[in-house]
This record gives structure tokens, sequence and C-alpha cells, in this order.
């Protein structure tokens, strides 16, 4: 039972494929090739008898032209020349090939395949290309026959002379040709076929055997090996075979170590990743990660509860959406990504229904894997917005009682000298004497 699906199945298809295609193509370029040979030998051929009739005609003009009595002896020319044509060429009855004649008002003159009384048979749709031109050729189908015409005016009788060749005639030995040369490819491809079947059993063999081996390296089992012997390209692939097993068990060995290896970086990366992570959950600020696009890429845990979305809500998101207070600072986000500066917003005012909070937003320049991003750092500085706000109220009424206090100071040294300048002025001898 042939396996449709081995290497040797395949290629036999793969060739027979190809020498049919070969084949095809060879028959139709000669085909045409060799029909355009026939078309151009015909042509010539049956020109050349158009010309030798048309010749003949010229001859029987001038003879006729020379009586000077053209129009009494015209019938008797034209007569005469009939005559000649159905003794030169409707004499053999295995013909069937002639010569006809027809007027210019496509009228038949003379036809062997029209039958007594037989006028106008030339009135199909086809029969007008006769009047085209002085001479020339075309196909078409006549008496449920498809033909090849081929003619040329006589003009003086206002005359047509055509052949008529069936088609099948014409390239009957196209199609002989055509048909020896399949027959003669298909048995020498049968042949071939069977030569070829033998040669590649043969040869697939040893293919067929690294196949069953390779199957087994690939379930597991490294301690395959092959011996086919031979100096030849087979025997230089068994032996490269076995160099590769050997190989494939080295780096078989050294991919685990290495596998191994990779599990415990994995680990410790993972690990360092956790450890990041819990260092950006335990900030009190929001962090907040964006590309170059304004897009969501990481949020911390204060991030998540500022916001209500998640990181997985956030990711592949516009921050817009997530944070809407940020919006304004877009400008000074895409500036700390192209200047690779930080970019600060101290204070800044937002309103949550009545109650005022104030915010430091500090944006931070962010370079991974070649792509440019940001890190945003949210701090709430509402209550020390507050503090500072006190602190400054209870600056300004420490700097107030301050200034109450060395006026109140200025005011008692200078109601002291009134006060005291009063008693003198109510202890002196003119208050005494009055």
């Amino acid at each position: 039972m042939i396996n449709l699906h081995s290497f040797t199945s395949k290629l036999l298809l793969l060739i027979v494929g190809f020498y049919f295609i070969t084949l095809l193509s060879i028959l139709v370029v000669a085909n045409g090739y060799f029909h355009r040979i026939v078309d151009k030998s015909q042509n010539t051929i049956y020109q050349e008898k158009l010309d030798l009739i048309w010749n003949e005609l010229m001859r029987m003009e001038e003879r006729l032209q020379q009586t000077g009595l053209g129009e009494a002896y015209f019938d008797d020319f034209q007569n005469t020349f009939l005559d000649l044509i159905k003794r030169n060429y409707y004499q053999s009855e295995s013909q069937r090939i002639y010569p006809f004649l027809i007027q210019r008002d496509l009228t038949v003159i003379l036809d062997p395949e029209t039958t007594q009384g037989e006028q106008k048979i030339f009135l199909a749709d086809w029969a007008s290309q006769l009047l085209e031109g002085e001479s020339g050729s075309f196909t078409a189908t006549y008496k449920n026959e498809e033909r090849w015409f081929i003619y040329r005016n006589f003009e003086p009788w206002e005359w047509i002379i055509c052949y008529t060749v069936p088609i099948s005639d014409k390239y009957r030995d196209v199609q002989s040709f055509m048909q020896d040369l399949l027959f003669i490819s298909l048995a020498f491809a049968l042949v071939s076929l069977g030569v070829l079947s033998i040669l590649l059993v043969n040869f697939t063999k040893p293919i067929i055997k690294l196949t069953e081996v390779s199957q087994k390296i690939a379930q597991g089992q490294l301690e395959q090996t092959i011996e086919l012997g031979g100096r030849d390209e087979i025997g230089i692939l068994s032996q490269s075979f076995n160099n590769m097993q050997r190989s494939i068990k080295e780096k078989m060995e050294d991919l685990n170590e290495e596998i191994s290896e990779r599990v415990k970086a994995e680990e410790q990366l993972n690990a360092a990743w956790r450890y990041i992570s819990n260092i950006l959950d335990s900030m009190p600020s929001a962090i907040i990660g964006v590309n170059e696009q304004g897009t969501i890429t990481q949020l911390n845990n204060k991030a998540e509860e500022i916001t209500g979305f998640s990181i997985l809500q956030a990711r592949d998101r516009k921050i817009s959406e997530i944070y809407p207070s940020l919006m304004d600072e877009m400008q000074k986000i895409k500036l700390a990504m192209s200047s690779g500066r930080v970019q600060m917003e101290s204070h800044q005012k937002l309103l949550e229904g009545k109650i005022q909070r104030f915010e430091d937003v500090t944006i931070y320049p962010l370079i991974n894997s070649g792509e440019r991003g940001a890190v945003i750092r949210i701090d709430d500085v509402t209550e020390k917005k507050r503090m500072e706000e006190q602190l400054a109220h209870s600056q300004k009424m420490d700097a107030i009682g301050q200034l109450a206090g060395g006026i109140a100071h200025d005011f008692n040294n200078m109601l002291g000298g009134i006060i005291a300048a009063a008693e003198l002025l109510k202890s002196s001898p003119h208050q005494k004497s009055e």
C-alpha cells in the first residue's frame, strides 16, 4: 500500500506533476507553432492558386478587349473560362477542395457543392467579409462545418475567386503529429516512472531509517545510532547524524544546566520585582507610570486607592481617563519625556465637593528599553498646606503683637513724659502763689 505522505510518494508526485506540466506546455507551444506554420504555408499555397486563376482571368479579359467586341462576346468568354475551370479542377471525385466563383452581389457562379438552381447561398453574416478589400482570408462556419476561406477579387468582371478548406483537413497533419507525440510522451513517462520508482525506493531506504531513528531521538531516546557505511552522501549523512546525536546529547545536558540557572535567575527576578512593588506600594505617594502616548503602564496601591482603578483595569488606558485632574499636566509630562528633566507642580489646587485639596505633582522622565516614558509622583499636601497657613497666621499674629507691644511701649514712654511734665507744672511756685 502506497503511503501518500511519504517522502518517496511526494517526490514521485512532484516529478510526475512537473513532467506532465512540462509535457503540456510543450504540446501547447508545439501546437501553436505548427498551426502558425500550417497557416503560413496554406496561405502561400492557396494564394498562388488564386493568383494562377486570377492571371488566367486577366488573360481572358485582355483577349476579350482585343476583339473590340467586349459586350458581344462577354458571356462567351465567361462560359469558356468556366469550362476551363471545370476541366482543370472539377474532374477528380475524391477531391474535397475546389475553387469557386461568386459575383459581387454574392450570387454563386460556380461551386461544386451548390445544387442546380441554388443561388445566393452566401447570404450568411460572414459572406460580407468577401467584399472587404482586394483579397484576404477568414474562418467561418459553412454548411455545419468550420472552414477557412481565402479569396481574391477580379474587378473587371466583378467576380470573387475563393477557396474554402475544412479546418479538419487544414490541420489534419498537425493533429496526427500531436497525437503521435502525446502517445510517445505518455509511453516514455510510464517507463521512466517505473525506473524512477525503483531508484527512489532504493535511494530513500537509508532516509527512512534515518527518519525512524530521528523519531526515537525526538522521543528522548538519545542513545540511538545508525550505521549505514559507504562513502557516498548517504554514508556521510549517517556519520553526520551520529555526530549530531552526540552533540544533541551534550547540548541537552548544557541546556538542563542553563534552564536550572534561568529558573533561579527568574525566581530572583520575581523576588526583586515583588520587593520593588512592595516599596512602591508602601509609599504614601501615588505613583503612576505612563508611556510616550500618555497610556498607563503602572499604578501603586495608593494610586489605585485614589483613582478607584486596579492596575489591570487601568493599564493601556489614557491617564486622562484614570486621573482627570492630570489632564492639564500633559504638556509638562511630554516636556519631561523630551527634555529628560524633572518637572514639578507644587500645591495644585483641587476641589472635591466643597473640600479643598492640595497636591504636589512631580514628573520624572523614564527610558525603558529605548522607549520614553514618565513616572508621576502625587503627594497630598493638603494638611501640610493648612499647617503652613496656620504657621503663617501665627507668625502674622506674633508680628502684630510685637508691633502692638512696641507701640504701647513707645506710647507709655511718651505718656510718662507727659505725666512727669504735668506733675512738675503742678508743683511749680507759680501754682502755689495762686
